[in-house]
């Protein structure tokens, strides 16, 4: 099995219990959806130049947080159900069912992209591909966020999934903050913020980037 059929089984299983858990992270996301939605809107002027594309966007609660503050989202989604679940959730955001990689998306298109625990799902020189994917569809000075999990040093292999029910597996990349810092820069952007936090509850560390053509 691929990682991409292996990512595809893992999420389609598991639609609907993200779609439960929904309420639980939308507070804590709104750390990161303000500073998105408000980027967007000082720096495109004009609401046809405000657009955003969150990948990997799962449940689709970001591109519904992001419509709820007047930024026209797409979202794109690997897993059929999953994609299902974020056009319910995000009703006025364009979902697609597809995969990032192949995708044609239209150069300069997007003011902002919204990249929240999707990186780390990919090998490092896939995702170094992903990286400067993502510059191509930005506008001159737009925005990326990017979120993966984090150690001292990177690894990857195929995990199981253990904050959630099933023993699913993916492929996951844990990065370094040194390892990610070079990516980020590497593929051109200018790293305007970053943060590193501890997630308590599942025992892990979080790298968070927000960075700008």
């Amino acid at each position: 099995m691929s990682d991409n059929e292996l990512h595809v089984n893992t999420y389609n299983s598991l639609a609907d219990e993200y779609r439960e858990r929904i309420n639980r992270f939308e507070v804590k996301d709104l750390f990161l959806i303000g500073p998105m939605s408000s980027y967007v809107r000082k720096q495109f002027t004009t609401e046809t130049a405000q657009e955003v594309l969150d990948v990997g966007c799962g449940s689709g609660l970001n591109c519904r947080m992001l419509s709820d503050e007047g930024i026209k989202v797409t979202g794109i989604e690997l897993a059929p159900r999953m994609a299902e679940v974020a056009a319910q959730t995000a009703p006025l955001a364009d979902i697609i069912c597809g995969d990032f990689v192949s995708y044609k998306f239209e150069s300069a298109r997007y003011s902002g992209v919204f990249c929240k625990a999707f990186l780390h799902l990919y090998p490092k020189e896939e995702a170094l591909m992903i990286l400067r994917k993502i510059r191509e569809i930005l506008k001159p000075a737009g925005l990326l966020y990017i979120s993966v999990s984090g150690a001292h040093e990177s690894s990857e292999a195929i995990r199981e999934k253990v904050d959630y029910a099933g023993n699913f597996k993916r492929f996951k990349r844990i990065w370094s903050e040194t390892e990610l810092h070079d990516a980020v820069q590497g593929s051109g952007f200018e790293i305007s913020y970053w943060s590193e936090h501890r997630d308590f509850n599942n025992d892990k560390t979080w790298l968070d980037v927000w960075a700008v053509k």
